[in-house]
């Protein structure tokens, strides 16, 4: 959306056609940033995980400009703003672990749903965050939101929505 609105100067992305990856018979433009602001903290975070689960996670959002926040309808204060939270897209994931699951990948082959599979991928990120400590993980749907911003001493994980 900043690239689009011209709020960012073309020597920092490319531009280029690919093929829709909801739909192969169609191409889309992306962007590719040349310099992003992600926290070190969240890529580390993001390696300890995939390692625990032993597939590989494919975050959909990282850092997000305050324009293209605020078009996707995200909070102020999000922690996608200083590039210490991720999306994990659980579409994508599913597909992975299938294709694993064909060539006998082992202990995986059980996560079969998008709700296994984010429960799955939390139950290590908040052993994770509570080693590192703190952060956050947010269940929706089609996507795990995971942050590394911790709001206070020691291992507080925020969650939400709010398990009763």
């Amino acid at each position: 959306a900043d690239i689009t609105a011209g709020n960012i100067d073309p020597r920092f992305y490319y531009e280029y056609e690919a093929p829709d990856p909801l739909n192969p018979c169609q191409t889309r433009t992306l962007f590719l940033y040349k310099v992003i602001r992600v926290d070190p903290k969240l890529v580390e975070l993001l390696e300890e995980i995939r390692r625990s689960c032993g597939f590989p996670i494919f975050p959909d959002e990282t850092y997000r400009s305050y324009v293209h926040n605020r078009n996707t309808g995200g909070r102020p204060s999000s922690s996608h703003l200083s590039g210490s939270a991720m999306d994990i897209n659980l579409d994508r994931t599913r597909e992975l672990i299938r294709a694993k699951c064909k060539k006998s990948a082992k202990g995986i082959c059980t996560l079969n749903s998008k709700r296994a599979i984010r429960d799955h991928i939390a139950r290590k990120a908040e052993r994770a965050m509570k080693r590192r400590g703190g952060g956050g993980i947010g269940r929706y749907p089609n996507i795990l939101h995971l942050d590394s911003r911790g709001k206070r001493e020691g291992d507080h994980i925020r969650r939400w929505p709010h398990k009763p």
